[in-house]
């Protein structure tokens, strides 16, 4: 995503004039090749981490933690807490 926060704040940066970029042709094709660099990247990084799994490790995780959060909520509910345990465990 970082890639791609570049390669755009390069383009608003060129067609607004300021900086470096603003020399750069991108009709040239050196000019294209900067343009185009961190979107390449951004390509080679999704491309590696869907091949190695690690976006479906981290799509598990986070389900993994939905679901103990959800499981957590409900246990609450219906008064089995920790906090609720131990008071009803005094009481008797």
């Amino acid at each position: 995503m970082a890639f791609i926060v570049i390669g755009v704040l390069m383009l608003l940066l060129h067609f607004a004039g300021i900086g470096p970029t603003a020399a750069w042709d991108p009709f040239s094709l050196t000019g294209f090749a900067k343009f185009s660099v961190p979107f390449l990247l951004a390509l080679a990084w999704w491309a590696w981490a869907d091949g190695t799994g690690l976006t479906k490790r981290r799509e598990m995780d986070r389900e993994l933690e939905k679901q103990k959060e959800r499981r957590k909520r409900h246990i609450e509910a219906m008064g089995l807490g920790p906090d609720q345990r131990s008071s009803s465990f005094r009481r008797r």
